[in-house]
């Protein structure tokens, strides 16, 4: 019996996957549920099981396709004796002449002969007809760093059984500084910086966009991080002043409905329902991804800062699936960790704001005709001026300012 192997739909909003890389090789067996390919989706990167036991007969997809969900992609088979019926099945969709018995690949799970041993008295193992041509045998990491790096794998020389990641780097040397007049090195975009590119390209030539700043005094609010460390049972929770911010917007939008909005062309203004916040998490040199607090105005501040650990955990060893970057409505960027007092954050569409937090600067403050150290850092909301005035949005960001520098609100 043939099985077909399909794209598989692995969040909410996916259309398509890319197929980072094939875990099994035609002639393999596997089990139901053992993973056979990894796949990437807009932010995130899973691992795709087998839909049922048996032997892969042919791989229809190469790593690196995109392909739309519910596409065929793979042939699994029952027994060995079946594979050169999974081919005249891969021939015939691809309108090709049917295959001759003698062309019938016979590399099995269980058949297959050991290296340099001789299969039915014609050829080495390794050179049966049923290897893709060209395959070249590396790791999935291997893969992934390849595309990352521009290398190719045909040119890279194995240190053992396949390629691997140790390989792909020794390859990847820094290229020669280009001869005065020359271009330049051009660097391939991977998949997230091109989906980042894209979304800002929209947001900054559709979107009006003010941005509003303002300083906020988070010294109490550092303070109550500390109260916060021993739990109501005892347990201890950290949490950070990011997920105090979190939660301050949480309640902020859940005061003021607009700001938790989407432009809808051509219809209107759409208050959402929920809150759901996303917060931006650098991965370095792969690119920005937003993971997404879902339903944040109902959770309390120990919730909050767990899930945010978790978020942003998860995302930098990119173990998230893509329903935890689905459904933003609001999103919270930080560059305090880099210093950067203030900054302008860009809209993510189709979402009406965006909050932008700078770094807590030890400033000189008057405080009932005295100067003392007080903790201060910026907020920065931009805002979609087609949805929020600059009164509102002023507003709305004070709000969130009052609830830091009165941070016992927060935890009520």
């Amino acid at each position: 019996m043939i099985h077909e192997v399909t794209m598989p739909v692995l969040g909410l909003t996916m259309e398509q996957g890319v197929i980072v890389a094939w875990l099994k090789e035609p002639g393999d067996a596997i089990e139901a549920g053992e993973t056979l390919f990894m796949v990437e989706t807009d932010k995130a990167t899973s691992d795709a099981p087998s839909p049922a036991t048996g032997i892969v007969a042919t791989l229809l997809k190469a790593e690196g396709d995109t392909v739309p969900v519910g596409t065929v992609i793979a042939l699994l088979v029952d027994t060995a004796e079946e594979i050169a019926a999974a081919q005249a099945w891969q021939d015939a969709a691809a309108g090709l002449p049917a295959a001759s018995p003698a062309a019938a690949p016979t590399k099995t799970g269980s058949d297959t002969a050991p290296d340099g041993a001789v299969s039915d008295g014609t050829a080495p193992a390794d050179e049966s007809p049923s290897a893709s041509p060209g395959r070249v045998l590396a790791s999935p990491r291997a893969r992934a760093l390849a595309r990352e790096t521009g290398v190719d794998l045909a040119a890279v020389h194995p240190s053992g059984s396949r390629i691997t990641e140790k390989d792909v780097r020794a390859m990847a040397q820094p290229p020669a500084s280009p001869a005065p007049g020359s271009a330049g090195e051009l660097r391939k975009l991977s998949r997230t910086r091109k989906i980042i590119a894209e979304r800002m390209t929209l947001s900054a030539t559709t979107i009006p966009q003010v941005t509003y700043t303002l300083r906020c005094d988070a010294t109490d609010a550092m303070a109550l991080r500390r109260t916060l460390k021993a739990g109501p049972g005892g347990e201890r929770t950290a949490v950070s002043l990011d997920a105090l911010i979190v939660k301050a917007a949480a309640r902020a939008l859940a005061d003021f409905p607009l700001v938790n909005s989407q432009w809808a062309e051509g219809e209107g203004i759409r208050v959402l329902p929920e809150v759901n916040i996303a917060v931006a998490v650098d991965l370095d040199d792969k690119g920005l991804v937003i993971p997404v607090i879902h339903a944040a105005d109902t959770l309390d501040i120990r919730a909050t800062a767990a899930e945010l650990d978790r978020l942003v955990a998860g995302a930098k060893a990119g173990k998230l699936g893509p329903d935890d970057y689905a459904g933003g409505t609001f999103t919270i960027t930080s560059l305090a960790s880099l210093g950067v007092e203030s900054f302008n954050p860009i809209v993510v569409p189709p979402q009406a704001a965006i909050l932008g937090v700078g770094a807590l600067v030890p400033t000189p403050v008057f405080q009932q005709d005295q100067v003392v150290k007080r903790r201060m850092l910026a907020l920065s909301l931009t805002t979609d001026h087609r949805i929020l005035d600059g009164a509102p949005s002023a507003r709305f960001l004070s709000r969130i300012r009052d609830l830091l520098e009165q941070p016992a609100k927060l935890v009520e």
